[in-house]
């Protein structure tokens, strides 16, 4: 039985998308085998396959919910409220992808924008004529905003994708040297949680998980791909240079290298966390070690596009001490 009601669901999309549900797992078995198992749908999954889907298809392009993310009571997704966040991703993506040639509300408005300046220049209406190109000056100021913030997502779902080759090449290479990895390893992570959890098991040797009482490890950043190679840079870069094996003479400019727009730092104001013990403390190994050291993406307050890590490198048990991980820790000017 599907975990959301795919009638529900089918009415709600009437007219902009067509509901397929798998009678079986034969089905799923069957569509494992022609397609790379990053792009399939199984197990109860929900996923949007857009006009166009190739086995070539970027998996970002395709967005996937696992059971666990419809399962998550921390999400509530009944199948109405469910179906509202698909037919709100299917909108936001579908608004701005017509055709070059179909009058769209701000196409309508620019043409009006035109006349309502030419009959104010026919007319030697000065006044109406500034206010008019005052009008249109404005829309084309929203309108370059607007494709500013659309380039950076597209470099952003870029950077996602060549990282997502990386693993997937890594992946190949470990099964031509009999080192093959499970399916879960080479899939990429959906959530921030997921890329905790994974990150738990991969890298217990270099990583200990200790989140404070102030964190959240179910942020909804945006990409939680990218928290899952924070952590792996963690777990590498930074745990070789920590343990002398490697050297790295400017980590903040390594992250940044290794992930666009994260970067490092490796201390906080000590008057600052003093006043905030509990968003710069952990609990760990019968101790509170303060955890000053931390990576940030990010410097929005809303939390889909803003995350922080902070941890510590503990020299009793070396190891990576984690003990935050959520959009900002308090400081001085926080509300």
């Amino acid at each position: 039985m599907p975990l959301i009601n795919p009638h529900e669901l089918a009415d709600h999309l009437s007219g902009i998308a067509h509901v397929l549900v798998a009678e079986n797992a034969a089905v799923s078995v069957a569509l494992s085998t022609m397609l790379p198992r990053w792009l399939t749908c199984f197990d109860g999954a929900v996923r949007v396959y857009w006009p166009g889907f190739r086995r070539s298809s970027r998996t970002v392009d395709h967005r996937l919910w696992t059971v666990a993310d419809l399962a998550d009571v921390s999400l509530k997704f009944d199948s109405g409220r469910f179906a509202d966040v698909v037919l709100a991703s299917i909108a936001d993506v579908s608004v701005y992808s017509t055709s070059s040639r179909y009058c769209s509300w701000e196409r309508l408005q620019s043409l009006d924008r035109r006349r309502i300046i030419a009959a104010a220049k026919d007319n030697q209406n000065w006044e109406e004529l500034a206010t008019a190109y005052s009008a249109d000056c404005d829309a084309k100021e929203t309108r370059i905003v607007q494709l500013e913030r659309e380039l950076k997502e597209a470099g952003e779902a870029l950077f996602r994708e060549q990282q997502l080759n990386l693993a997937l090449n890594g992946a190949l290479e470990d099964r031509k040297a009999g080192r093959a990895a499970t399916v879960e390893e080479q899939l990429p992570v959906v959530t921030v949680s997921e890329a905790i959890t994974r990150a738990q098991s991969s890298f217990a040797s270099q990583l200990v998980f200790a989140l404070n009482s102030r964190s959240d490890a179910k942020s909804p950043y945006a990409y939680p791909e990218e928290v899952w190679v924070a952590f792996e840079w963690l777990a590498t870069n930074y745990y070789l240079s920590k343990t002398k094996q490697q050297s790295c003479a400017d980590l903040d400019g390594d992250i940044a290298q290794t992930i666009s727009g994260w970067s490092y730092s490796g201390h906080q104001k000590e008057a600052t966390m003093k006043a905030h013990e509990e968003w710069y403390k952990c609990s760990y190994d019968g101790r509170r070690p303060w955890i000053p050291e931390h990576l940030k993406s990010g410097n929005s307050r809303a939390a889909e596009d803003a995350i922080r890590i902070a941890f510590t490198w503990d020299e009793k048990t070396r190891k990576i001490v984690i003990g935050f991980v959520g959009q900002h820790q308090k400081n001085a000017h926080s509300n």
